[in-house]
This record gives structure tokens, sequence and C-alpha cells, in this order.
């Protein structure tokens, strides 16, 4: 039987010899937040794999930075806590989301990450 292949998994297009010298450059993107973003990007600019991995922890950290700001909503009482509370819970998995990430360019993976890939920019 012919399974399709997966939209989101993109580690055919990368040469493996790339992603066997790069795993580590990608898995510090999402160790150590925009420090590791700047870092992998610095290390290793000429790496489509780190290329790859840098702009989905740029994707997941915005998202993360942009609901820890819509907290602020969490000063208002009744509704402000329920909303911060549900940003909370959105925050933990986008912390999933990174974890399954890393784990996944430990593997030499290059899959879009979950929840944020449908989003349009850096593409």
């Amino acid at each position: 039987m012919y399974a399709a292949p997966s939209l989101t998994d993109h580690t055919s297009e990368f040469d493996k010899k790339d992603i066997q010298d790069n795993k580590l450059i990608a898995m510090v993107a999402y160790m150590f937040g925009i420090v590791g973003i700047l870092i992998a990007s610095l290390i290793n600019k000429d790496s489509e794999f780190v290329k790859f991995h840098v702009k989905q922890a740029i994707k997941i950290e915005i998202v993360t930075y942009i609901s820890a700001l819509c907290g602020i909503v969490g000063i208002i009482p009744i509704l402000g806590w329920i909303i911060a509370f549900v940003l909370v819970l959105f925050q933990l998995v986008l912390f999933i989301v990174t974890l399954i990430q890393f784990f996944d360019a430990s593997k030499g993976n290059a899959k879009e990450a979950p929840i944020v890939s449908s989003f349009g920019f850096l593409k």
C-alpha cells in the first residue's frame, strides 16, 4: 500500500551529511530560547538543516512571547484570570512542542513544528 508523503516532514530535502554534522547545533536552537537561536544562527550559517530548525524555533518563540504578553489580561478579575489560565496552558503546550522539535532535531528529522507550522511567516 502506498502512503502519501507527509507535507510537514522535510527531512528528505536535506543532505544526510549536513544533518549528521549539524544535529547538535540544530538542537541548541530549541534549548536556550532566543539565545539558542542566535547561537545556532551564528555558529553555522551555511547549514540548511540548521536554518530550518532556527526558523521553527523562531516561530515557537514568537507565539510563546505573544501569548505571554496576552497574559497581562490576568489583572482583570475573573474573566482575565480565566483567559490568563488558558494562556498558561497554551504555553505548556508550546513547551511540549519545543521538546518534540528538540528530539526530532536530535534524530536528524526536519519536521515542521506542530501548532505553529500553519503560520505563514518564515517559510
